[in-house]
């Protein structure tokens, strides 16, 4: 019996050959690891300042009273407060004007505070 190898030789040596030379096509290539690089570090953020804010002051109302003949703190502590007991209020705002509490004279003028 002829046994013919040929077919079988072939196919050996095709395979070897591509295995060794050419076979790089068939071989999937791993990829190779890039070298990690450090990354870059954020900065760090600045708050952003805050805007001035503009004070809205409302300066207390001052009202000028005129005195007449025969008033006094009290009087006016009542008109302007509805409270006789706060006429220092309007004394302690007169100080440079009234020596004494109890003696205010007419054509003087007064602040009343609020």
């Amino acid at each position: 019996m002829k046994h013919n190898y040929f077919p079988l030789i072939a196919i050996v040596f095709l395979a070897f050959a591509l295995s060794s030379c050419g076979g790089e096509k068939e071989q999937k290539e791993t990829p190779k690891e890039k070298p990690k690089q450090e990354a870059p570090k954020p900065k760090p953020k600045e708050e952003p300042k805050p805007k001035p804010v503009e004070k809205i002051v409302e300066e207390p109302k001052e009202i000028t009273h005129t005195v007449q003949q025969g008033e006094w703190l009290y009087d006016l502590s009542r008109k302007y407060y509805g409270n006789a007991q706060d006429w220092k209020k309007i004394y302690e705002a007169n100080k440079t004007k009234i020596e004494q509490p109890d003696l205010i004279y007419p054509n003087q003028s007064l602040v009343i505070p609020e």
